[in-house]
């Protein structure tokens, strides 16, 4: 489809005439019956859109209009995550000034949300998506959503699942922030510097000095000096070190490894950090290293400071982990962290930072939750703490003054913050589904189940859909989508494309096929199998319709008398195709579908009802399945393939045909055409030959001009049973002229119209 509009007409068209702004709203206001939810899992309110956001977007609305049209009433409330650091950096790169107060970022931070949002929220309503743009989105920056999460995290708190610990997490020093397993990214390249270092034992053990080779024990009780500090330390033994890499020998840094803390805390070693939030060495580390940056120049500098102790050094090509966001290295930084206690939930532990104040009664917590909703969470800063806490709220438990509490400046995490977004379902519902990328499924899913199941103790959705729709345009800013050159149904065709037959007669055939489409395209629908359902309407319009249906019956639709019984049966058959696919592709193609459906004769648009999408689901006649029509043109069209086959690429109107047929394969033809000799018959219209004829008599003379074909067709005689039946075709050019009219080689004069022609136009003349 091209696009014919611009932008004020598309407005025009689609959003007013259309109702496409409406359509949500209407049918919200319906009394129906059955209520399907989707959640929107928010995207990111941070740059315009591009193709992942239409792969979302569309995928989504492919699955409420379809669930419209099958009688559902959708509840469909589209979302933003509105808070995080790449949100700030954007909001920060044009500012000067660097010397920015909290509320000041802030105050830039929802500026630049907002505009993305306005941003997003135009093209999304450009691609056909249905919803209340105006007055039904939810925002994590509103108040209420921020009230939600600070009692969601009280619930956890009070039900002993959030705690805070001092241990090693991912850290990105070019972000300056933790990172949950789902925030990183895997670097098969990496390079890092491996090297094999001396150290000098200062206190054997016995085992050591009376055994040959290497073994676990033979170390128990040694010690080694540290050559950069002088201390004395120990050896210890540790489950993830392996003899089967390099000296089964590894340094051990407690703040930086899992493993190596692990260690450190079952033994008692000190567990200071030295590198501070920029990745860099603090004071503590010495004068030499004071500054120096990790993974970049403090490598070379701490082989320089060993000296001759390092035996050897090489580049060493990994697997690394990466910042999503800045595509920069990480490192395993020790840091006061709050997480949540997964042991209870049995489900996988993701990260979460503490939320707002140190103290854990409720009374405390319900008067910061009324002051969110008066003044939104600005508030924790434009205050203070005797505002937060007024002394009257302390007194009431019986706490200290306001010296013994602390204003906390740790934040929540923003898979947290996103992921309790189900608390703007219908009170007490699940969603029916929730439909997002792969991407999403460790951090932005997990956090959404882990948090419902903890406060709710049942999961937020029914059914949920993992869709790989990130992985053709990751990490690519320009790929844009906002306003594709060939209008949004295009790129809606190419979303449910990307996501995821013999030729029969003449009306009821065709009647029968649709039927079975029919029921194929409603369970394509169900299980969400987009793709598959345009690879099926597409087979059904190129081979049954198109190279078929509408090629055989041409010459009935413009030849035949307007008000003829055949051609009013075509076009009885043409109503029932069109208005079929309208259904079926407008859930994928609603743009293109309402424009279709004001060019319908039947269809009234001069009411204010007329969208396809207040008309319900596709429906067939019980009549049109009958498998006896299947079996009465299966054998002709195989005659026609043995006939095409002899002309080659020979037009076949310009043939006449006589079909030399078995008795039983005689009768059966006759069903098609009665006069042994016909133009007009179904069974000429089928092969599209000048005339037909049938016999059952045996040609002993045919004219030199003439082809010659043996055949073989199965003609079905009783349920799962067919008996070949043998057939000549004598092929021979046509002996009448072509029809000025028709063009068919039905005239018996040349430059005349034929006589069923004459009598077409005569009757016309006499109207």
């Amino acid at each position: 489809m091209v696009m014919l509009f611009s932008s004020d007409c598309f407005v025009l068209f689609y959003l007013k005439i259309c109702g496409f702004d409406q359509l949500y709203n209407w049918q919200q206001n319906q009394n129906r019956h059955k209520e399907f939810i989707l959640h929107d899992g928010p995207p990111y309110a941070n740059g315009k859109p591009h193709v992942g956001h239409a792969l979302n977007k569309i995928l989504k609305d492919i699955t409420n209009r379809y669930k419209l049209l099958r009688g559902y009433k959708i509840h469909y409330v589209p979302g933003w995550d509105c808070h995080g650091l790449p949100i700030e950096l954007k909001a920060l790169q044009k500012q000067s000034n660097k010397n920015l107060t909290p509320l000041q970022i802030r105050t830039l931070a929802r500026n630049y949300a907002q505009e993305a949002i306005e941003s997003q929220k135009a093209v999304f309503k450009r691609w056909g998506v249905m919803a209340d743009w105006e007055n039904q989105c939810y925002f994590t920056f509103n108040a209420k959503y921020e009230v939600n999460q600070l009692e969601i995290f009280f619930k956890m708190f009070e039900m002993g699942l959030v705690y805070q610990d001092f241990m090693p997490v991912y850290w990105s020093p070019s972000s300056r922030t933790a990172l949950a397993e789902a925030e990183l990214e895997y670097n098969k390249e990496h390079k890092s510097k491996a090297a094999y270092v001396r150290f000098t034992i200062s206190k054997p053990s016995t085992e050591l000095n009376s055994i040959i080779g290497w073994a676990g024990v033979a170390f128990d009780g040694m010690m080694y000096r540290n050559m950069l500090n002088g201390k004395e330390l120990p050896f210890l033994p540790a489950h993830h070190v392996t003899p089967g890499k390099g000296t089964g020998l590894v340094h051990t840094a407690p703040v930086h490894g899992h493993d190596d803390y692990r260690v450190a805390q079952e033994h008692g070693l000190s567990l200071a950090c030295m590198v501070d939030e920029t990745g860099k060495y603090t004071w503590d580390a010495g004068k030499d290293l004071y500054g120096k940056q990790v993974c970049l120049d403090a490598d070379d500098t701490v082989i320089d400071m060993l000296g001759d102790d390092v035996l050897q050094t090489s580049d060493f090509i990994h697997s690394y982990p990466y910042d999503w966001r800045t595509k920069k290295p990480v490192i395993i930084r020790a840091s006061r962290q709050w997480f949540v206690d997964t042991k209870k939930l049995k489900e996988k532990a993701i990260g979460l930072y503490s939320p707002f104040v140190s103290a854990s009664d409720k009374t405390i917590i319900d008067h910061v939750k009324s002051l969110f909703n008066q003044h939104g969470s600005d508030c924790w800063w434009n205050l203070t703490e005797e505002e937060l806490i007024p002394k009257e709220e302390l007194s009431k438990i019986g706490l200290g003054g306001h010296a013994d509490f602390v204003k906390g400046t740790d934040i929540l995490d923003i898979w947290f913050d996103s992921g309790v977004s189900w608390t703007t379902l219908p009170e007490d519902k699940k969603a029916d589904l929730y439909m997002e990328g792969i991407d999403q499924f460790g951090g932005w899913f997990q956090s959404s189940l882990l948090t419902s199941i903890a406060v709710r103790n049942q999961a937020p959705y029914k059914i949920h859909g993992l869709i790989n729709m990130y992985s053709s345009y990751h990490n690519r800013a320009e790929n844009k989508a906002k306003d594709p050159s060939y209008g949004a149904d295009v790129l809606r065709f190419w979303v449910a494309r990307n996501s995821l037959a013999p030729q029969i007669l003449i009306g009821s055939s065709v009647l029968e096929r649709c039927n079975n489409e029919v029921f194929e395209v409603t369970e394509l629908y169900e299980d969400y199998k987009y793709g598959s359902v345009l690879s099926l309407i597409e087979r059904f319009m190129n081979s049954q319709v198109s190279a078929f249906y509408n090629t055989i019956t041409k010459d009935r639709m413009y030849c035949t008398e307007k008000e003829g019984s055949s051609r009013i049966n075509c076009q009885f058959v043409q109503y029932h195709v069109l208005n079929s696919l309208i259904k079926a592709l407008a859930p994928v193609l609603p743009h293109l579908v309402e424009e279709v459906t004001r060019y319908c004769p039947w269809i009234d648009t001069s009411k204010g009802d007329s969208s396809v999408f207040k008309s319900g689901w596709l429906m067939s006649e019980p009549t049109w399945n009958n498998p006896d029509i299947e079996h009465l043109i299966k054998p002709v069209l195989d005659i026609k393939e043995d006939f095409y086959s002899a002309i080659l690429s020979e037009t076949p109107a310009e043939f006449d045909l006589i079909i030399n047929a078995s008795s039983r394969l005689y009768h059966l033809l006759k069903q098609l055409q009665s006069e042994e000799m016909s133009s007009f018959s179904p069974l000429t219209e089928i092969l599209q030959t000048s005339t037909t004829s049938i016999t059952t008599k045996q040609l002993y003379v045919t004219p030199d001009d003439t082809l010659t074909v043996d055949g073989l067709c199965k003609v079905h005689m009783k349920e799962g049973f067919f008996e070949p039946e043998r057939y000549i075709l004598v092929i021979s050019p046509a002996l009448k002229y072509v029809c000025e009219r028709c063009r068919r080689y039905t005239s018996d004069h040349s430059n005349s119209p034929c006589e069923r022609c004459m009598t077409v136009m005569a009757g016309e003349w006499n109207n």
